[in-house]
């Protein structure tokens, strides 16, 4: 799953390669990052790959910002000088990135640093040394960071510092792509594809790595979607919905997919029908409007008439119309369909 969405989802794959890219210009980069990012280490690897394949002269050193115990200047001053070097700082204007950017023989200029899991304190610890030190830096050759945020709030902008903000980048439209990928591969019909991913988008909304492990529970997650979800919930950190709220979710998807389906039958139907139809009009409807053409007969009409003036109609057309009047009254009075009432719709659409 963390290929497909990583790969093959036009909006992420363009985040880990705009990432790539301006690396390999040699500039600076903060990454604001959502809480459930989906596969961070997949992203880290795609991102350390694409560089690596393009650039020999810098060598990517991932650290965890709670090594710096900080204080960004002096890790680096540690790490990336030698004992020679270190001797000569002394504390002054600029500091530790005024030093740092300055200096020859560094190894810090050949590297690029990403830090990783800081803490909001530690984002505006690095974000401030990294500003510092690329305006004493200037158009020299230096080190080159990547620094992981939570959100776009911690971050100071800075010159030369490229500030990418992944829930800007990405959206839920990119999320409900991911899950019809996903949902590719499960056995049912074509609309019972849809109506799975539709519900996994609305359902796991907050968590994709959530949603796509209820896409692949398939039949399981279709027919009992709070118990799947709430199962699954707590093992991706996510705080579970109620029942209401799953209900509601389900509701929300069979309208997007079903009354396109009632009204596609309803018009089908007249179509072929009209003649019937037309014999049995005109009609008042629930208003109390007179309704004397067939194209304005809503589904509710139609199994009044049918029924009323019985129509010589062949069993598949009866039951089309029960089927569907019935699903269309359940849904307006927000109720949901069963598991097996959505097939039969669908079926009949196929």
């Amino acid at each position: 799953m963390d290929n497909v969405w990583w790969k093959q989802v036009t909006k992420a794959n363009l985040f880990i390669k705009e990432a790539i890219n301006t690396l390999l210009d040699d500039q600076s980069l903060v990454l604001c990052l959502s809480d459930h990012l989906p596969w961070p280490e997949t992203m880290r690897e795609l991102i350390m790959d694409g560089v690596n394949t393009a650039n020999f002269d810098r060598t990517i050193r991932l650290m965890d910002a709670s090594e710096a115990e900080g204080d960004p200047g002096a890790y680096l001053l540690r790490n990336y000088c030698s004992a020679d070097l270190r001797s000569k700082y002394r504390p002054g204007k600029g500091g530790y990135a005024k030093f740092l950017a300055e200096c020859e023989g560094s190894t810090l200029s050949g590297a690029y640093i990403w830090i990783k899991n800081a803490s909001p304190t530690e984002v505006k610890a690095w974000n401030s040394f990294i500003g510092d030190y690329l305006s004493y830096l200037g158009k020299r050759s230096g080190g080159v960071f990547l620094l992981e945020a939570g959100g776009e709030g911690e971050i100071s902008r800075k010159k030369n510092l490229r500030v990418m903000v992944y829930e800007k980048e990405i959206g839920a439209y990119d999320a409900f792509v991911f899950n019809l990928l996903l949902a590719a591969e499960y056995a049912g019909s074509v609309y019972g594809k849809q109506y799975l991913a539709e519900l996994a988008s609305l359902v796991a909304s907050e968590s994709l790595e959530l949603g796509g492990e209820c896409i692949r529970r398939g039949e399981a997650f279709l027919s009992d979607p709070f118990g799947v979800y709430s199962q699954l919930a707590a093992d991706f950190g996510v705080s579970s919905k109620s029942r209401d709220e799953i209900d509601r979710c389900m509701w929300t998807a069979q309208i997007k997919l079903v009354f396109p389906l009632i009204e596609e039958f309803r018009r089908k139907f007249i179509k072929r029908r009209s003649s019937f139809i037309a014999g049995s009009l005109p009609h008042p409807d629930t208003a109390g409007h007179m309704i004397d053409d067939p194209k304005e007969v809503e589904i509710g009409m139609l199994n009044f008439l049918a029924s009323k003036d019985q129509w010589p109609l062949n069993h598949g057309e009866w039951e089309g119309i029960k089927v569907h009047h019935e699903a269309r009254n359940i849904l307006a009075h927000m109720g949901t369909l069963s598991p097996d009432r959505l097939k039969e719709i669908f079926r009949a659409h196929t």
